[in-house]
């Protein structure tokens, strides 16, 4: 008979931390995702105390259809074996949501001396579809900048495909953006300020000079 769940909610951007029971040496600890991506494997951390030392324990985990657990053994094993009490056994779970929405997933811990057998449903917080590149926001600053050095900016911040043609490379841009546009509009504002034009091809933006 599974034993009834104790709720632990790591939503949050920071770990949280429960005992698992009366007269239980164990305390967990979960640090959710840092980033909760449908369709990105993400880490989330789980750390095991013992106040006794604890000659095997078993901590087994388990996702959902919409969550899958990518890095556990056979029957969701995470950890099976020895415990020392006072040390710290940090664990890495990582997990790829199918769908958007709250995920959760389930933790037993079990040990045979001291008997305990304790289930926690872990809340994962929601999980959101990938924001396309050119729907990423960006923010700059340029005085006399060269275009290739004011478009490799916008790229490492947004993940755009880009390609400058090399007769635009070294013209010279100013122009800011203090509060944060959408990548797309960004280099085309970027292009324009040097004289250029944007066009789409083969997924990406092609940056050349006005045809004269």
């Amino acid at each position: 008979t599974l034993p009834e769940p104790r709720y632990l909610d790591a939503a949050g951007s920071t770990a949280v931390t429960t005992g698992t029971g009366e007269g239980s040496p164990f305390v967990v600890s979960v640090m959710p995702p840092h980033q909760r991506i449908v369709g990105s494997i993400v880490p989330a951390t789980i750390t095991v105390e013992t106040e006794e030392d604890v000659a095997r324990a078993r901590l087994t985990v388990e996702g959902s259809d919409a969550l899958e657990l990518v890095n556990v053994g056979p029957n969701g094993v995470l950890f099976d074996g020895p415990l020392t009490a006072g040390q710290r056994t940090v664990l890495s779970v990582r997990m790829l949501a199918r769908a958007p929405g709250a995920q959760s997933i389930t933790m037993r811990l079990r040990s045979t001396d001291p008997i305990v057998d304790t289930r926690l449903e872990v809340r994962m917080g929601e999980f959101v579809m990938p924001v396309p590149p050119e729907q990423r926001t960006v923010t700059f600053d340029f005085t006399d900048t060269p275009l290739r050095e004011a478009i490799d900016s916008v790229v490492r911040q947004s993940g755009l495909r880009v390609v400058v043609d090399q007769a635009a490379e070294e013209r010279a841009v100013t122009i800011a953006a203090p509060d944060p546009i959408p990548a797309a509009a960004a280099l085309r504002g970027i292009a324009a300020a040097a004289g250029c034009a944007v066009r789409e091809a083969e997924g990406a933006f092609i940056v050349e000079p006005l045809e004269e």
